[in-house]
This record gives structure tokens, C-alpha cells and sequence, in this order.
């Protein structure tokens, strides 16, 4: 069994901080913020990301559930190997 924890932006969020830093010509991939209080540099993969992540790594999902503040939070995930 494995437990895992992802912290996710809302789609906004992460729309936001992909177009700003587009817009000043960076390379970007979305999910990912360099500005704010992130201490220098985070990125927050997409629930669908991890997910396929987590598949190509042979890990079958349990369960989930997410808890959620004002534009962000924690995605949690109940895994394990097949037998």
C-alpha cells in the first residue's frame, strides 16, 4: 500500500501562472509557478497528470479524496501494487 499526497492549483491558478510566464517569453509548462509564496518555484501536475503517472508506474488506485482552501489543495491517494 502507498499513500500519496499532490497539491494542486485550480484550473485558474494554474491558467494564470502558465499565460504570465508565456507572456514574458519563458518556457512553461502548466502547473508550474514561479512567482507568489511558492519559495522560488513549484509545480502543482494536473489530477489526470499523476494519475497516468501512477498507471505507468503499475499502481491501482484505491481511493481518493481532496480537501480544498482558496485556490489550491491536497489530492490524496490510497495505491498499491497488483497482485
Amino acid at each position: 500500500m502507498l499513500y500519496l499526497t499532490v497539491e494542486e492549483l485550480t484550473d485558474q491558478s494554474a491558467d494564470q501562472a502558465f499565460e504570465a510566464l508565456s507572456a514574458r517569453g519563458l518556457p512553461a509548462v502548466r502547473g508550474e509557478v514561479v512567482e507568489g509564496d511558492v519559495a522560488g518555484y513549484h509545480y502543482y501536475p494536473s489530477r489526470e497528470r499523476v494519475l497516468r503517472w501512477l498507471e505507468d508506474a503499475w499502481l491501482d488506485l484505491i481511493d481518493e479524496a481532496y480537501s480544498a482552501t482558496d485556490d489550491w489543495g491536497y489530492r490524496h491517494f490510497l495505491l498499491r501494487r497488483p497482485r
